[in-house]
């Protein structure tokens, strides 16, 4: 589709009253397939400098292990100013899979502020969207940071104050993590709209598998990350837990014959949550799982319901034989995206 263009000099001009008046530059950031050969072209290219390599988990490596790499590069003849280029190690890595959607190149630029919360308060009045509802504060370094939506200038920009500690070039952990929630709107699907139907507490889902053979596999804890967004379980120390933000959330799962019910239960600092998928067997080779959700307001029961069917398709073909039928592609792809949600929650 073709457009008319003008090539005349537009007259655009600053308002009197900006929403915010960016200082200097402070970064910028690239995300890209190969971390290691794109900062050694731009040292051995271009004369950049390498000030630090800065990898980091976020969520989607084993324990120990990292899933983003980060190198920050000093431009030439500007040592005050940075290029970080960024690298997701793992294909459920947030910043892997950004790149799939959106292609390399820059992710966002950041330019410095006098005063960040007075710049987020006339950002809020200007209605100019944001990636979140609050100032994000390193409560170590000081530095604090906002993320201006992509949605107006087609790239993330953030707005940054710097301390005495967090000078410039200097990115702490969780700096590098706000980075990751920048993404998760882009890559998370939008909530089912206001007007729709609320779903059905009651979901269900016919396997073609023996329930006891089910159930075998539901008890196993290393088995979670195949089917569902629960995908930092780990055994430490002969204990099940669950790597979050929030620090590591204890995992029980217990099968109550009873009721035939396998219950998964995330406990956190006297807090626990849980959930219990019914095993129902439904004649030789044949059973029914069955989940049924917690009251909820129709904003939460929505999302929540969509995911859990979506893991009860991917468990139907695991169970059936039949990991990669085709039509699990997207419900995988909604499951990786629920594991960010899962991961960066600040509460139980």
């Amino acid at each position: 589709m073709s457009r008319n263009i003008s090539t005349a000099l537009p007259i655009w001009t600053a308002p009197r009253g900006l929403p915010v008046r960016a200082r200097r530059l402070d970064h910028y950031t690239l995300i890209v397939p190969d971390a290691v050969a794109s900062a050694r072209y731009h040292v051995e290219v271009l004369g950049f400098r390498m000030q630090r390599i800065q990898p980091l988990n976020v969520g989607s490596a084993p324990q120990g292990e990292y899933d983003m790499l980060n190198y920050v590069l000093e431009l030439p003849d500007n040592p005050g100013c940075v290029m970080v280029v960024t690298e997701g190690l793992t294909k459920e890595s947030i910043f892997h899979r950004y790149m799939e959607r959106y292609g390399a190149g820059v992710h966002h630029i950041a330019y410095e502020v006098d005063d960040i919360q007075a710049s987020f308060d006339s950002l809020r009045e200007s209605n100019i969207p944001l990636t979140s509802d609050h100032v994000l504060n390193d409560p170590l370094s000081g530095l604090r940071q906002v993320f201006l939506d992509r949605k107006g200038p087609g790239y993330f920009i953030e707005l940054i104050e710097r301390t005495e500690v967090a000078t410039s070039g200097k990115f702490v952990d969780d700096n590098m993590m706000a980075l990751a929630r920048t993404m998760n709107g882009y890559l998370t699907p939008a909530a089912a709209p206001a007007q729709a139907p609320a779903p059905s507490r009651l979901l269900k889902r016919a396997i073609r598998q023996d329930a006891a053979r089910v159930v075998e596999f539901l008890v196993d804890p290393a088995n979670l990350p195949k089917w569902t967004g629960h995908q930092t379980v780990r055994c430490v120390s002969g204990r099940w837990i669950e790597i979050r933000r929030i620090g590591d959330v204890d995992l029980d799962i217990e099968f109550h014959s009873d009721s035939r019910t396998v219950l998964f239960r995330w406990s956190f600092q006297g807090q626990s949550r849980q959930v219990g998928f019914k095993v129902l067997p439904e004649g030789e080779g044949h059973c029914r799982v069955e989940v049924e959700l917690p009251p909820l307001p129709p904003e939460r029961l929505a999302p929540m319901a969509a995911i859990i069917e979506a893991e009860l398709v991917i468990l139907a073909a695991l169970m059936e034989g039949e990991p990669d039928r085709p039509e699990l592609a997207p419900l995988r792809e909604k499951v990786d995206q629920y594991h960010l949600d899962v991961y960066q929650r600040r509460q139980l």
